[in-house]
């Protein structure tokens, strides 16, 4: 799989790219990787330095790069002295400074401290070719049996085997699309936030679609919350009622929050209702109901919630408090924050409510697949989303590269062999830069 990304960083394939190279016009950049188990030492020598020495030397030895840019870029690890480093050409160094190797090597630490080399080396190589794409990488967060048998045992063990890594793959790489595919509905809330067009189709917390749109009264409702207007929460309420909103105020008189979120908790195993789809299969009925904050969750997710709190999974706002709340509290919803009309009250709507649920929906997709969305990521988008900036397109292809369907493409890539454009001769570390570490 290394050998695939190299080959594919060499050739300036997506998301890679190439850069002008004197004469020879635009090309890749090569990345090498040298494994040893120890270095040959004096015993009280320096190891950082003369790791920094050999990587050095070899980088000279095999000539990483090519002679007209210097654009090539070594990794040597030495796994029992703990010691890594990253040697850059002149090429490199113009564009990536040794601050941002740094930042790399911090990144695979845990898996060098776990004692996953293919693991740290793989990750060093993916985000050295982003790096010099243009691109940042993440701030740091973050077998086989022997037997005896007769042939036709062991065919049909084979057999088993293909079939279950056949599955395995194909599950995973299933799974991957679900993930993309909430990622891109993120995305698509994102842009009907900022064109105040947004309007909740699935599920915060298990990000699944709602079998109907939301209640018409979550926009009211949202308003009432940021204003803290509880005749607001009333009417926003009634505008909801067709669809039922969790906790209204047609609960029935005297009735409260905390009384119907444990009636609500209670119902979870009838609320988790199964019917048939299109295609025959069964699946959990996910009705939307609405928070008087104004967020909106389907019925299953909300209803287990309820059995152990009271307030609002995303604002944490505490459902009994809103109930109590009085008109003298705040002023009108209509009125906005400080009575500047129905656009300022649109403003404060993204601050106080969506914006928020946002966050809340990448940190759910982390903790639902978080083999394919990290922490660093989320921390990244989250800060994209309070800036008002798109979500950032490097990390999205990071996202990507998670992709088992792209490592299985990189496996072939490798297997094949060294591509024209990998092949060293020329290159050196002359006037280039680095960063070692240890672990």
């Amino acid at each position: 799989m290394v050998d695939g990304l190299i080959n594919e960083i060499a050739e300036g394939t997506s998301p890679f790219r190439t850069a002008q190279c004197g004469a020879s016009g635009q090309k890749g950049f090569q990345v090498a990787v040298a494994l040893m188990h120890k270095m040959d030492h004096a015993k009280h020598a320096d190891k950082a330095a003369t790791t920094q020495a050999f990587a050095k030397a070899l980088h000279d030895a095999w000539g990483v790069g090519n002679p007209e840019c210097q654009n090539g870029l070594l990794l040597l690890m030495a796994i029992s002295d703990r010691q890594v480093y990253i040697s850059s050409g002149r090429g490199v160094k113009a564009v990536v400074s040794d601050a941002q190797l740094s930042t790399v090597l911090d990144n695979i630490k845990p898996a060098l401290k776990h004692e996953r080399y293919a693991d740290a080396v793989l990750e060093a190589v993916q985000q050295l070719g982003l790096l010099v794409s243009g691109q940042t990488p993440d701030k740091p967060g973050i077998d086989s049996d022997d037997g005896w048998g007769i042939f036709a045992f062991f065919c049909m063990i084979v057999t088993a085997v293909s079939g279950w890594a056949w599955f395995t793959q194909d599950r995973e790489k299933k799974r991957f699309k679900r993930c993309a595919s909430k990622l891109d509905a993120i995305k698509r809330d994102q842009a009907a936030i900022r064109s105040r067009q947004y309007a909740a189709t699935s599920c915060p917390i298990c990000l699944e679609d709602f079998d109907q749109p939301a209640p018409a009264g979550t926009a009211a409702a949202a308003a009432a919350a940021a204003s803290g207007s509880s005749s607001a929460n009333d009417a926003a309420a009634d505008a909801a009622a067709p669809s039922a909103p969790l906790l209204s105020s047609g609960a029935g008189a005297g009735s409260s929050s905390s009384a119907a979120a444990a009636e609500a908790g209670s119902s979870s195993s009838s609320s988790r209702r199964v019917a048939k789809s299109a295609s025959g299969k069964d699946h959990v009925v996910r009705k939307p109901l609405v928070l008087r904050c104004g967020h909106a969750f389907c019925d299953p997710c909300i209803s287990e919630w309820l059995k152990s709190h009271t307030n609002c999974p995303i604002c944490r706002k505490d459902l009994e408090d809103q109930e109590q709340q009085t008109p003298a509290d705040a002023p009108p919803a209509s009125c906005g924050p400080a009575g500047n009309g129905p656009r300022a009250q649109q403003d404060v709507i993204q601050q106080q409510v969506w914006l928020p649920e946002l966050g809340f929906r990448l940190r759910r997709l982390h903790t639902l697949y978080p083999e394919y969305v990290t922490s660093p990521m989320v921390y990244a988008w989250e800060e994209d989303i309070a800036s008002g900036r798109n979500l950032d397109m490097g990390i999205v292809q990071r996202f990507e590269a998670r992709n088992p369907a792209r490592q299985q493409q990189l496996e072939v890539a490798g297997r094949s062999g060294a591509s024209s454009s990998a092949y060293f001769g020329g290159g050196s570390s002359r006037g280039g830069g680095g960063a070692g570490s240890s672990w």
